[in-house]
Protein backbone atom coordinates (compact mmCIF):
# COMPACT_ATOMS: atom_id res chain seq x y z
CA UNK A 1 0.00 0.00 0.00
CA UNK A 2 1.43 3.50 -0.92
CA UNK A 3 1.98 5.30 2.27
CA UNK A 4 1.94 8.57 0.90
CA UNK A 5 -0.94 10.00 -0.96
CA UNK A 6 -3.44 6.61 -1.25
CA UNK A 7 -3.06 6.04 -5.00
CA UNK A 8 -1.77 2.85 -6.95
CA UNK A 9 2.16 3.89 -6.71
CA UNK A 10 4.83 6.53 -4.83
CA UNK A 11 5.17 9.40 -6.19
CA UNK A 12 8.59 8.63 -7.58
CA UNK A 13 10.77 5.39 -7.57
CA UNK A 14 14.21 6.00 -6.75
CA UNK A 15 16.82 3.27 -8.17
CA UNK A 16 19.90 2.42 -6.42
CA UNK A 17 22.59 0.08 -7.71
CA UNK A 18 24.91 -1.53 -5.50
CA UNK A 19 28.03 -3.72 -5.12
CA UNK A 20 29.66 -4.60 -1.78
CA UNK A 21 28.98 -0.92 -0.41
CA UNK A 22 26.93 -1.68 2.55
CA UNK A 23 28.88 0.69 4.61
CA UNK A 24 27.73 3.70 2.17
CA UNK A 25 24.43 2.17 1.19
CA UNK A 26 23.64 2.63 4.82
CA UNK A 27 24.01 6.18 4.44
CA UNK A 28 22.46 6.54 1.43
CA UNK A 29 19.19 5.06 2.80
CA UNK A 30 19.47 6.97 5.29
CA UNK A 31 19.02 10.13 3.44
CA UNK A 32 16.43 8.63 1.49
CA UNK A 33 14.26 8.32 4.46
CA UNK A 34 15.19 11.54 5.52
CA UNK A 35 13.16 13.21 2.54
CA UNK A 36 10.21 15.90 3.40
CA UNK A 37 8.51 13.99 0.22
CA UNK A 38 7.74 11.26 1.90
CA UNK A 39 6.00 9.25 -0.76
CA UNK A 40 8.89 6.90 -2.18
CA UNK A 41 9.76 3.69 -2.86
CA UNK A 42 13.42 2.94 -3.25
CA UNK A 43 14.18 -0.16 -5.43
CA UNK A 44 17.98 -1.63 -4.28
CA UNK A 45 19.38 -3.49 -7.49
CA UNK A 46 21.95 -5.70 -5.64
CA UNK A 47 24.46 -6.99 -7.74
CA UNK A 48 24.69 -10.32 -5.60
CA UNK A 49 27.15 -8.42 -3.44
CA UNK A 50 29.11 -10.34 -0.50
CA UNK A 51 29.17 -8.11 2.16
CA UNK A 52 26.92 -7.24 4.73
CA UNK A 53 23.97 -5.08 2.10
CA UNK A 54 21.10 -7.56 2.85
CA UNK A 55 20.92 -6.39 6.35
CA UNK A 56 21.97 -3.07 5.92
CA UNK A 57 18.73 -3.05 4.07
CA UNK A 58 16.82 -4.99 6.78
CA UNK A 59 17.71 -3.01 9.40
CA UNK A 60 15.66 0.31 8.39
CA UNK A 61 12.63 -2.17 8.18
CA UNK A 62 10.71 0.19 6.18
CA UNK A 63 8.59 -0.99 3.38
CA UNK A 64 9.10 1.46 1.06
CA UNK A 65 12.48 0.39 0.42
CA UNK A 66 12.88 -2.97 -1.25
CA UNK A 67 15.81 -5.27 -2.69
CA UNK A 68 16.33 -7.08 -5.88
CA UNK A 69 19.26 -9.72 -6.44
CA UNK A 70 20.24 -8.58 -10.26
CA UNK A 71 23.64 -10.06 -11.91
CA UNK A 72 24.64 -7.17 -14.15
CA UNK A 73 28.03 -9.33 -14.98
CA UNK A 74 29.71 -5.84 -14.08
CA UNK A 75 27.61 -3.47 -15.95
CA UNK A 76 25.83 -0.74 -13.85
CA UNK A 77 23.68 0.52 -16.75
CA UNK A 78 21.63 -3.42 -16.42
CA UNK A 79 20.98 -2.57 -13.44
CA UNK A 80 19.37 0.64 -13.50
CA UNK A 81 17.12 -0.61 -16.49
CA UNK A 82 16.28 -3.47 -14.30
CA UNK A 83 14.99 -0.84 -11.23
CA UNK A 84 13.55 1.43 -13.70
CA UNK A 85 11.54 -1.95 -14.80
CA UNK A 86 10.99 -2.44 -11.43
CA UNK A 87 9.15 0.96 -10.92
CA UNK A 88 5.70 1.54 -10.26
CA UNK A 89 5.65 5.33 -10.23
CA UNK A 90 5.61 7.26 -13.63
CA UNK A 91 8.79 9.04 -12.20
CA UNK A 92 12.10 8.10 -11.28
CA UNK A 93 15.27 9.64 -9.71
CA UNK A 94 18.86 7.59 -9.76
CA UNK A 95 21.10 7.46 -6.54
CA UNK A 96 24.31 5.82 -6.53
CA UNK A 97 24.54 3.83 -3.46
CA UNK A 98 27.60 6.13 -2.41
CA UNK A 99 26.35 9.33 -3.06
CA UNK A 100 23.83 11.24 -0.51
CA UNK A 101 20.79 13.63 -1.05
CA UNK A 102 19.52 16.24 0.72
CA UNK A 103 16.76 16.22 2.98
CA UNK A 104 14.92 18.48 0.33
CA UNK A 105 15.98 17.31 -3.13
CA UNK A 106 12.78 15.32 -3.88
CA UNK A 107 10.36 17.56 -2.96
CA UNK A 108 12.29 20.82 -4.78
CA UNK A 109 13.15 18.28 -8.01
CA UNK A 110 8.94 17.46 -8.17
CA UNK A 111 8.19 21.02 -7.88
CA UNK A 112 10.50 21.63 -11.03
CA UNK A 113 8.90 18.76 -12.82
CA UNK A 114 5.44 20.21 -11.68
CA UNK A 115 6.69 22.82 -13.71
CA UNK A 116 6.69 22.10 -16.82
CA UNK A 117 10.09 19.94 -17.31
CA UNK A 118 10.29 16.22 -18.29
CA UNK A 119 14.29 16.19 -16.56
CA UNK A 120 15.44 18.18 -13.70
CA UNK A 121 19.08 18.02 -13.06
CA UNK A 122 20.60 19.67 -9.84
CA UNK A 123 24.10 20.60 -8.21
CA UNK A 124 26.04 18.43 -6.25
CA UNK A 125 28.80 19.20 -3.63
CA UNK A 126 32.03 16.85 -3.87
CA UNK A 127 32.74 14.67 -1.03
CA UNK A 128 35.70 13.36 -0.14
CA UNK A 129 36.23 11.69 3.15
CA UNK A 130 33.82 13.52 5.06
CA UNK A 131 34.76 17.12 4.01
CA UNK A 132 32.37 19.10 0.64
CA UNK A 133 35.41 20.13 -0.99
CA UNK A 134 34.11 22.22 -3.94
CA UNK A 135 30.56 22.46 -5.66
CA UNK A 136 29.96 20.72 -8.94
CA UNK A 137 27.79 23.27 -11.44
CA UNK A 138 25.33 21.45 -13.94
CA UNK A 139 24.09 22.67 -17.12
CA UNK A 140 23.02 25.31 -18.39
CA UNK A 141 20.16 24.49 -20.75
CA UNK A 142 22.18 25.72 -23.57
CA UNK A 143 24.75 23.00 -23.24
CA UNK A 144 21.96 20.27 -22.77
CA UNK A 145 20.99 20.15 -26.32
CA UNK A 146 22.31 17.09 -28.63
CA UNK A 147 25.46 19.03 -30.11
CA UNK A 148 26.31 20.84 -27.02
CA UNK A 149 26.59 17.40 -25.24
CA UNK A 150 28.30 16.06 -28.24
CA UNK A 151 31.57 18.98 -28.11
CA UNK A 152 30.78 19.91 -25.21
CA UNK A 153 30.85 16.87 -22.91
CA UNK A 154 28.55 15.61 -20.18
CA UNK A 155 26.27 18.23 -18.06
CA UNK A 156 24.53 16.52 -15.88
CA UNK A 157 24.91 13.22 -13.55
CA UNK A 158 22.87 10.24 -12.87
CA UNK A 159 22.28 10.56 -8.73
CA UNK A 160 21.45 14.35 -9.22
CA UNK A 161 18.56 13.28 -12.14
CA UNK A 162 14.97 13.37 -11.90
CA UNK A 163 13.09 12.62 -14.58
CA UNK A 164 9.51 11.47 -16.56
CA UNK A 165 9.62 7.53 -16.39
CA UNK A 166 8.05 7.69 -20.48
CA UNK A 167 11.01 9.48 -22.01
CA UNK A 168 13.96 7.42 -20.05
CA UNK A 169 11.93 4.40 -21.58
CA UNK A 170 11.19 6.32 -25.27
CA UNK A 171 14.85 6.72 -25.08
CA UNK A 172 15.74 3.08 -24.53
CA UNK A 173 17.27 3.68 -21.13
CA UNK A 174 20.98 3.25 -20.33
CA UNK A 175 22.92 1.49 -23.10
CA UNK A 176 24.39 -1.85 -21.89
CA UNK A 177 27.33 -1.85 -24.32
CA UNK A 178 30.11 -2.82 -22.58
CA UNK A 179 32.01 -0.75 -24.53
CA UNK A 180 29.96 2.60 -23.26
CA UNK A 181 30.40 1.36 -19.17
CA UNK A 182 31.50 4.42 -16.96
CA UNK A 183 29.69 6.77 -19.88
CA UNK A 184 26.29 4.64 -20.35
CA UNK A 185 24.77 8.15 -18.91
CA UNK A 186 26.31 10.44 -20.88
CA UNK A 187 25.44 8.52 -24.32
CA UNK A 188 21.86 8.75 -22.62
CA UNK A 189 21.89 12.27 -21.92
CA UNK A 190 22.70 12.94 -25.83
CA UNK A 191 19.85 10.43 -27.04
CA UNK A 192 16.91 12.32 -24.66
CA UNK A 193 18.89 15.69 -25.64
CA UNK A 194 18.14 14.13 -29.37
CA UNK A 195 14.41 13.66 -28.84
CA UNK A 196 13.83 17.42 -27.49
CA UNK A 197 13.24 16.64 -23.96
CA UNK A 198 12.71 19.53 -22.02
CA UNK A 199 15.84 19.68 -19.18
CA UNK A 200 15.56 22.33 -16.19
CA UNK A 201 18.33 22.78 -14.29
CA UNK A 202 18.31 23.57 -10.32
CA UNK A 203 21.28 25.97 -9.44
CA UNK A 204 21.40 23.98 -5.86
CA UNK A 205 23.29 21.67 -4.57
CA UNK A 206 20.82 19.14 -3.34
CA UNK A 207 23.52 15.89 -2.86
CA UNK A 208 26.79 15.17 -1.99
CA UNK A 209 28.79 13.26 -5.20
CA UNK A 210 31.75 10.75 -3.63
CA UNK A 211 35.23 10.89 -4.78
CA UNK A 212 37.08 7.75 -3.93
CA UNK A 213 41.20 7.21 -4.36
CA UNK A 214 42.81 8.00 -8.02
CA UNK A 215 41.54 5.57 -10.11
CA UNK A 216 44.17 2.61 -12.04
CA UNK A 217 45.45 3.23 -15.43
CA UNK A 218 43.42 0.49 -16.19
CA UNK A 219 40.14 2.52 -15.13
CA UNK A 220 41.41 5.64 -16.67
CA UNK A 221 41.68 4.04 -19.36
CA UNK A 222 38.38 2.45 -19.53
CA UNK A 223 36.72 5.25 -18.99
CA UNK A 224 38.17 7.35 -21.86
CA UNK A 225 37.83 4.78 -24.65
CA UNK A 226 33.99 4.41 -23.42
CA UNK A 227 33.52 8.20 -23.99
CA UNK A 228 35.33 7.91 -27.40
CA UNK A 229 32.67 5.28 -28.34
CA UNK A 230 30.01 7.63 -27.23
CA UNK A 231 30.99 10.62 -29.28
CA UNK A 232 31.85 8.59 -32.04
CA UNK A 233 28.52 6.20 -32.47
CA UNK A 234 26.53 9.61 -31.43
CA UNK A 235 28.41 11.76 -34.21
CA UNK A 236 27.62 9.16 -36.69
CA UNK A 237 23.61 9.84 -35.56
CA UNK A 238 24.17 13.37 -36.27
CA UNK A 239 21.89 14.72 -38.85
CA UNK A 240 22.92 16.85 -41.54
CA UNK A 241 26.50 17.15 -39.93
CA UNK A 242 28.63 20.61 -41.37
CA UNK A 243 31.94 21.40 -41.93
CA UNK A 244 32.02 22.67 -38.15
CA UNK A 245 30.71 19.87 -36.86
CA UNK A 246 33.81 17.87 -38.35
CA UNK A 247 36.29 20.17 -37.08
CA UNK A 248 34.40 20.50 -33.33
CA UNK A 249 34.19 16.65 -33.47
CA UNK A 250 38.03 16.27 -33.07
CA UNK A 251 38.50 18.78 -30.92
CA UNK A 252 36.58 16.88 -28.71
CA UNK A 253 38.05 14.03 -29.18
CA UNK A 254 41.21 15.59 -28.50
CA UNK A 255 40.07 17.00 -25.28
CA UNK A 256 39.46 13.49 -24.80
CA UNK A 257 42.67 12.17 -25.13
CA UNK A 258 43.70 15.42 -22.63
CA UNK A 259 41.80 14.06 -20.13
CA UNK A 260 43.11 10.83 -19.81
CA UNK A 261 46.12 12.55 -19.88
CA UNK A 262 45.54 14.49 -16.92
CA UNK A 263 44.43 11.58 -14.80
CA UNK A 264 47.72 9.64 -15.92
CA UNK A 265 49.64 12.34 -15.01
CA UNK A 266 47.89 12.30 -11.44
CA UNK A 267 48.87 9.16 -10.98
CA UNK A 268 52.29 9.20 -11.99
CA UNK A 269 51.98 7.58 -14.94
CA UNK A 270 53.88 9.69 -17.03
CA UNK A 271 54.84 7.45 -20.33
CA UNK A 272 51.15 7.23 -20.61
CA UNK A 273 50.49 10.68 -19.85
CA UNK A 274 52.66 11.59 -22.55
CA UNK A 275 51.44 9.22 -24.98
CA UNK A 276 47.91 10.57 -24.62
CA UNK A 277 49.20 14.04 -24.86
CA UNK A 278 50.72 13.23 -27.93
CA UNK A 279 47.28 11.56 -29.51
CA UNK A 280 45.26 14.84 -28.61
CA UNK A 281 47.85 17.03 -30.28
CA UNK A 282 47.72 15.06 -33.42
CA UNK A 283 44.13 14.79 -33.56
CA UNK A 284 43.73 18.84 -33.05
CA UNK A 285 46.93 20.71 -32.82
CA UNK A 286 45.14 24.18 -31.80
CA UNK A 287 43.76 22.81 -28.75
CA UNK A 288 45.65 25.27 -26.17
CA UNK A 289 45.20 23.29 -23.17
CA UNK A 290 48.08 20.70 -24.61
CA UNK A 291 50.51 23.42 -23.22
CA UNK A 292 49.22 23.15 -20.04
CA UNK A 293 49.21 19.49 -20.23
CA UNK A 294 52.90 19.01 -20.98
CA UNK A 295 53.64 21.73 -18.71
CA UNK A 296 52.18 19.95 -15.71
CA UNK A 297 53.86 16.32 -17.20
CA UNK A 298 57.04 17.74 -17.06
CA UNK A 299 56.86 19.09 -13.59
CA UNK A 300 55.49 15.96 -12.12
CA UNK A 301 58.37 13.86 -13.87
CA UNK A 302 61.02 16.26 -12.36
CA UNK A 303 59.31 15.61 -8.79
CA UNK A 304 59.03 12.27 -9.20
CA UNK A 305 63.49 12.56 -11.03
CA UNK A 306 64.19 14.47 -7.62
CA UNK A 307 62.34 12.24 -5.31
CA UNK A 308 64.50 9.39 -6.22
CA UNK A 309 67.32 11.26 -5.83
CA UNK A 310 66.54 12.13 -2.31
CA UNK A 311 66.53 8.35 -1.49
Amino acid sequence: MNPGNGTAGPRVSIVIPTYNQAHFLREALGCVRTQTMPDWEAIVVNNYSNDATAEVIQEFKDPRICCINFANRGVIAASRNEGVRRARSKVIAFLDSDDLWLSNKLEVCLDALSSGADLVCHNEMVLKGRDRIRELRYGPVSKATERGLLFGGSCLSPSAVVMKKEFFEAAGGFGEAPEIATAEDYDLWIRLARTGIRIRFIDEALGDYRVHKASASRAVLRHMNAVLEVVATNFALLSNPKFIDRILYRRRRAFIFYTGARAFIETRNHAEALRYLTKAMLEFPLFLRLVLGFLLLAHSALGKARERQAR
